[in-house]
């Protein structure tokens, strides 16, 4: 008898906790969750539900180079691919959350939001980025991102940007740019540029480099590549058609926007 009221006392318990957590929405799991940098995260249930999910965006240091697939961060797609022109060095993310209280991890170390994440190296060889985020009511969710350079640029190419520094190192003239994003029109040579980001990248000037400044309407011949540097924000701008092979710049020219 006293066996039969234990089983009944078992099972009334039983009904009562299921209730609980069916009228609380809330799944409760004894998943144990490790993460990237090897904490154990206890009480945390992952992809409670999306509603209390604090991050809103998660922005890159190459959105004028990068090429992401989905095309934009979406806090409900966990996975993506980021591919980088293959002279990419280095790239780094940076968290946008709602709550001060939330957690985010890249690579498993904690990133302030609106703060850039440490730099991650790349190769020729593809790598992954894990972000954790942990929120409010016990929020837990996980994002990759993979990377991967695209194939070899350097043979023959032309990008744009504001010349930042000419300084003369190692026996040459190393030009700094923060390169921008061209677009043209359809069926024309007709362009614009945007500037998402400040994406600074250093090249070797060649000794035979075609040096023009001025205005893109009226160019005018550098005569030396010193003459270039004393000249070259002469017209109020030092936005400029930069020509490479390989990996020295071979011709700079001025730009500007048609529309």
């Amino acid at each position: 008898m006293k066996k039969n009221l234990f089983l009944l006392l078992l099972i009334i318990l039983s009904i009562g906790i299921l209730s609980n957590s069916l009228a609380s929405g809330i799944s409760y799991s004894s998943e144990t969750i490790i993460s990237q940098d090897g904490t154990v995260i206890n009480n945390y249930s992952p992809n409670i539900n999306d509603a209390n999910n604090p991050l809103l965006d998660l922005s890159n240091n190459v959105p004028n180079t990068g090429k992401m697939l989905p095309a934009h961060f979406h806090p409900s797609i966990k996975s993506y691919i980021l591919t980088v022109a293959d002279w990419v060095s280095r790239v780094n993310f940076t968290p946008h959350y709602t709550d001060p209280q939330a957690i985010v991890k890249i690579n498993g170390v904690i990133v302030a939001n609106g703060t850039k994440s440490a730099n991650i190296e790349m190769s020729n060889d593809p790598s992954m980025v894990s972000v954790e985020v942990l929120g409010a009511n016990k929020f837990y969710t996980q994002y990759t991102i993979f990377l991967q350079r695209r194939p070899s640029e350097r043979r023959t190419r032309v990008s744009s940007g504001f010349i930042t520094k000419i300084e003369y190192k190692n026996k040459a003239y190393n030009l700094s740019a923060d390169l921008v994003k061209v677009t043209y029109q359809e069926n024309s040579n007709l362009s614009t540029f945007v500037n998402e980001t400040k994406a600074i990248y250093t090249h070797t000037i060649a000794s035979d480099c075609t040096l023009y400044y001025g205005t893109m309407a009226n160019p005018i011949r550098a005569i030396s590549i010193e003459d270039f540097v004393h000249n070259y924000q002469s017209a109020g701008s030092n936005l400029y058609r930069i020509f490479y092979i390989e990996d020295k710049i071979v011709g700079l020219l001025p730009y500007g926007a048609d529309y």
